[in-house]
Formats: C-alpha cells, sequence, structure tokens
C-alpha cells in the first residue's frame, strides 16, 4: 500500500484552545515525519504478515486518519487486527481521526493503553467502542481537552471497565461532563488509582461521591482537581480526607479550600508527596503549616500567588520534612521574605522553585 508521508508533525498545541486547562502531566512531542512513515509501514507489514506490533504511535501525525486507513487496508483478513496484539494507541494531537478510526481499531479486543489527547474529532462513539470492545484489557484512557465527550460514554466506559482494569482516567478539560460521571466513577471503579479532572464542571456533591467511595480510599493516588470550576464550599475538600493512599494532589485555584479543609486533608493523607496550592487565597499559614506537619514527604509544595502566608509556615516545613523536598513555589507570596539562596539553605534538596506557570 501507498505510504502516508507527511511535510512536518503538528506543533504541540497547535491549533487548539489556548486558554489554560491545566498542567496536563505527560503530553509529550510529537514524532518526526520520518518516524511516524516508518511507524505506519511498520503496522502495515505486521498486518500483511499476521505478525504482533504491541505499540501504535501516531502522536501529532498531520492526517493519521489517512494513515489509519491504509494501516487497516493492509489487513491480510479478518483477524489480522486481533493477531496485533495492539496494546498501545497514541493518537495524542493527531489531526483528521474520527470516531469511526477509533472504533476500528478498537476492534483489537486488546488495547491496555489508550492516549486520545486533544484528538478533536473524536467524541462518544469511539469512547464507548473501545469501552465495549476492551472491556478485560483497558487500563488507561486519556482525553485531555475533548470537548465531545459526554456523561453517556463516560458512564459507559467506567460501568463496563471500571470493575475490571480501568486505573488511570484523564478526563482534564472535559467540559461537558457532569456530576453523573463523578456518581459513576464512585459507584464503579474499584482499582482507580489515578483521576484527572481539571476544569471539570464536578460539584461539591459530585467530587464527594467519587472521595467517599470505599474503592477510591483504598487505591486513589493521584488526583487532579486543578481549577475545578464548580466546587463552592469547603466540604468537597473534607471529603478529600478519606483518601488515605493519595500522594500527589493538585487543588490549583480552590477559592472555597479553608484552613480546617486543609488541615483535615493533611490528617488523612500523610503519604502526600506532591502538594499544589497554587491561587488557593482561603488558606493561611495555618492551613499549610498543618499539611507540612502531617505530610512529612513532600517532594513538591506550591503555595503560589497566595497573600496570605508567612516565613512561619516554611519554619514548619523546614522541621517536618525528612528531605524530600525538591520543589517550592513561592513566587507571589508577598509574605515570605526568604530567598532563594536563604531557601537552598534551609532545604538540602530543593532544586526547583517554579512550578504553576
Amino acid at each position: 500500500p501507498a505510504r502516508c508521508v507527511m511535510a512536518r508533525p503538528v506543533a504541540f498545541g497547535e491549533g487548539f484552545p489556548s486558554d489554560d486547562v491545566g498542567s496536563a502531566p505527560g503530553l509529550s512531542a510529537p514524532l518526526s515525519p520520518e518516524a511516524l512513515e516508518a511507524h505506519v509501514q511498520a503496522a502495515c507489514d505486521a498486518l500483511r504478515s499476521g505478525g504482533t506490533l504491541g505499540v501504535l504511535d501516531l502522536r501529532g501525525h498531520p492526517d493519521a486518519g489517512a494513515a489509519i486507513d491504509v494501516i487497516l487496508a493492509s489487513a491480510s483478513g479478518p483477524g489480522a487486527l486481533r493477531l496485533l496484539n495492539l496494546h498501545t494507541l497514541n493518537l495524542e494531537f493527531a489531526l483528521r481521526v474520527t470516531d469511526a478510526h477509533v472504533k476500528s481499531l478498537a476492534e483489537c479486543g486488546t488495547l491496555v493503553d489508550v492516549n486520545l489527547n486533544a484528538t478533536s474529532e473524536v467524541g462518544d462513539e469511539a469512547v464507548m467502542a473501545l469501552a465495549d470492545l476492551n472491556e478485560n484489557t483497558l487500563a488507561s484512557l486519556a482525553l485531555y481537552w475533548n470537548v465531545r465527550v459526554t456523561d453517556t460514554s463516560i458512564v459507559r466506559l467506567v460501568q463496563t471497565c471500571g470493575a475490571r482494569c480501568l486505573k488511570t482516567l484523564n478526563l482534564s478539560g472535559c467540559k461537558r461532563l457532569t456530576d453523573a460521571t463523578a456518581r459513576a466513577v464512585g459507584k464503579h471503579c474499584v482499582a482507580l488509582a489515578d483521576l484527572d479532572v481539571t476544569r471539570v464542571a464536578f460539584s461539591d456533591d459530585g467530587v464527594a461521591a467519587v472521595s467517599l467511595a470505599p474503592s477510591s480510599a483504598a487505591h486513589m493516588r493521584r488526583l487532579n482537581l486543578y481549577a475545578a470550576p464548580s466546587l463552592r464550599s469547603a466540604r468537597p475538600f473534607r471529603c478529600l480526607a478519606a483518601l488515605e493512599n493519595l500522594t500527589w494532589l493538585d487543588l490549583c485555584g480552590a477559592q472555597a479550600l479553608t484552613d480546617a479543609a486543609l488541615t483535615e486533608i493533611a490528617d488523612g493523607c500523610p503519604k502526600l508527596r506532591h502538594l499544589n496550592l497554587s491561587w488557593c487565597l482561603g488558606v493561611t499559614d495555618a492551613g499549610v503549616a498543618a499539611a507540612c506537619a502531617a505530610c512529612r514527604k513532600l517532594e513538591l509544595l506550591s503555595v503560589h500567588g497566595n497573600r496570605n502566608v508567612t516565613d512561619a509556615c516554611l519554619d514548619v516545613l523546614k522541621r517536618a520534612n525528612e528531605g524530600a523536598l525538591h520543589t517550592l513555589d513561592v513566587r507571589g507570596c508577598v509574605g515570605i521574605r526568604r530567598g532563594r539562596d536563604e531557601l537552598s539553605a534551609a532545604f538540602p534538596n530543593l532544586k526547583t522553585f517554579v512550578h504553576h506557570t
């Protein structure tokens, strides 16, 4: 078959909204045109010969839809796709990918890790096909900045895969989701360890439904609530204290977070290593100090933009931290007078002073 040749890969974020939808950890650089062409050819060869592929990586492809068409046309027979043993599908920032393309690839039935970050033409049909056809294998799905998916497909996903393998779910920027998704996650996900709901409009009740689920308490390790637009009280933050095994928490912009709620979180989540409190303007030294005292293994702490905190909370951090701290962002904290030299002297392993950008 003809090869899919391209002039250049898509630049990171090109053609997508420029407003900040969160840190989106894990977003990767696109492959070179040569690497993409070689990957497409390898997939074609494997399908023609009945061989295995394992990984299909078309991130950044400017016409990934055409590439997928070429790959599928190379199949030696109706069962060739299943013989690929395809476990990883990466279409991050790939263009011209439709629901139909993802549905065709989902028929392999062996997908474990699927990255659909910023695949702007993909919606509910693709997600439902992934769930229905890979229910016994799908462990990770990334949908960063997908404004097409709705509760319909995500609820189906967690109902189908949540009780089996699903451990990582990135819904960052999926602005059409509601508490129906949150309730389904709390009810059906028995081993979810990593949940990113940056800018998702879960209400106080929605976040509580996720946090208070017994399976969340047992398994949740990483939770991103960056810029959660619909949290109006301290109650959902207090519920986070139930996540006793949490090691990574992003609460950037949580205007309803209080010192009392942060203290409860710290007491309930002493294993925290990453704590982002940037722009949490309702928090003072009391809450930050409580977090520092209870979470002695903190590796990253950001209080960026908080005018309420002072050097007093850093004194507690210095006494309590077990030497793990490598990132501390206190920019914009007018009450903190210590400069980088003093901070470096206080925390010997401190290397990074900018977290929130």
